[in-house]
C-alpha cells in the first residue's frame, strides 16, 4: 500500500495544529494574563468576566477548530509507529484516543459557556456557568492524564529511532515534564509554577507537531522514492 499521500496530508495537519494551538494559547494569555489558571476554581463573577473577554472567546473557538487537524496528525503518527514499534503504538494510540474524546467534550462545554454569556446575564446564568465549568473540569483532567501517558509512550517509542524521530521523542517527553510541573505546581498551591508548567507543555507541544509534520512529510517523500522505478532497471528491461 502506497502511503505517500497519506503521510504528506497528515504532516500538513500536524503543522496546522501546531500553529493553531500556539495561537490559541497566545490569545488566552493576552486576554487573561499569564496567571489566569489558579489552584482554586474561579468565583462565578471571575468566571463570567473571563468568558466575556474576546480573546478567550477566540481562543475557545480556535481550540474546537484545531481538533480537525489534531486527529489526522495523531493517525499519521500511529501509522508511522505501527511499522516500527507496534506494541507502543497501539497502547499510546488508545490513550491518545481517550484523551481526544475527553478533551473534545471539555472544549465543547467551554464553547457552550462562551455562547451562553452572549445573552442576558442573571444570577441563575452564573450558577449554570459554574456547574458547567465543574463538569468540564471532570472531563478535562482524565483527558490530560491520558494525553500525558500517550506522550510518554510515544516518547519512549521514538527515542529508539534516529534523526528527527529521536528529536520528536524528546519533545514528547518534554510535554510530559511540562504537565507534571503544572500538576505539581497547582497541587502545591503555587500558581506561578503551575502556569509555567502549562507554558512549557504548550511550547513543547507546538514544537512536537512541527517536527512531526516535517517527519511525516519526509516519510511521504521517501515513499515516493521507494515507489519510483530505478534507471538501471529500466535500461535492463529495454536491452532485454
Amino acid at each position: 500500500m502506497n502511503l505517500r499521500g497519506f503521510y504528506k496530508a497528515t504532516g500538513v495537519c500536524a503543522l496546522i495544529y501546531a500553529a493553531a494551538s500556539l495561537l490559541s494559547y497566545a490569545l488566552w494569555v493576552s486576554a487573561s494574563g499569564f496567571l489566569a489558571v489558579t489552584a482554586t476554581p474561579p468565583s462565578p463573577d471571575r468566571l463570567l468576566s473571563l468568558l466575556q473577554l474576546s480573546g478567550n472567546q477566540a481562543s475557545a473557538r480556535l481550540d474546537g477548530f484545531s481538533f480537525f487537524f489534531l486527529i489526522p496528525a495523531g493517525v499519521g503518527l500511529f501509522a508511522y509507529l505501527r511499522e516500527r514499534k507496534p506494541a507502543l503504538a497501539m497502547t499510546g494510540g488508545a490513550f491518545l484516543a481517550f484523551s481526544i474524546v475527553a478533551l473534545f467534550q471539555a472544549t465543547t462545554m467551554n464553547l457552550s459557556m462562551v455562547t451562553l454569556v452572549q445573552g442576558a446575564i442573571t444570577d441563575s446564568l452564573k450558577e449554570r456557568l459554574t456547574a458547567i465549568n465543574t463538569i468540564m473540569f471532570t472531563y478535562m483532567m482524565p483527558g490530560l492524564w491520558a494525553g500525558a501517558v500517550a506522550n510518554l509512550l510515544f516518547g519512549i517509542a521514538l527515542q529508539a529511532q534516529a534523526g528527527k524521530a529521536r528529536t520528536l521523542g524528546r519533545l514528547f517527553l518534554a510535554q510530559v515534564a511540562g504537565f507534571l510541573i503544572a500538576f505539581g505546581g497547582f497541587a502545591a498551591q503555587r500558581d506561578a509554577i503551575g502556569n509555567t508548567g502549562i507554558l512549557v507543555q504548550v511550547l513543547a507541544a507546538a514544537a512536537t507537531f512541527v517536527v512531526l509534520g516535517m517527519m511525516l512529510r519526509r516519510t511521504g517523500n521517501e515513499e515516493v522514492e521507494q515507489g519510483r522505478p530505478q534507471g538501471r532497471s529500466r535500461a535492463a528491461g529495454a536491452s532485454a
